[in-house]
């Protein structure tokens, strides 16, 4: 059996309302959250705990060295990529009584655009 996740909209900061659309990983979304702003969730409002934890230095620097590795480790490494493509070749062969090709290579095609900045 393969569990496929699905319907990760909000995961990569886009929602239908617009929330954090376009905005995807990495540092436009950390320094978003920095100054207030979105980075996705619900209605891409601000988060007072995150404001606060961000607004420590010595936090700061230790999300954005771990930001950075998870960059490295998920995006850079092409992991990420792997792992749609792995799914995307699931639900293809397997699914495709239940959804159509085009629709899985189209969702597949949203999801990866925000692995590039």
């Amino acid at each position: 059996m393969t569990v496929v996740s699905w319907d990760l909209n909000l995961a990569f900061g886009a929602s239908p309302g617009g929330g954090g659309q376009g905005q995807g990983r990495g540092q436009g979304q950390a320094q978003g959250q920095a100054q207030g702003g979105g980075g996705g969730g619900r209605g891409g409002g601000s988060n007072v705990l995150s404001e606060r934890f961000l607004a420590n230095a010595t936090f700061a620097a230790l999300y954005q060295s771990e930001l950075d590795r998870l960059t490295q480790e998920l995006y850079t490494s092409g992991l990420a990529q792997n792992v749609l493509d792995s799914w995307t070749q699931t639900l293809e062969e397997g699914a495709s009584d239940l959804v159509s090709s085009d629709v899985v290579s189209s969702e597949a095609s949203s999801v990866a655009q925000y692995f590039d900045e």
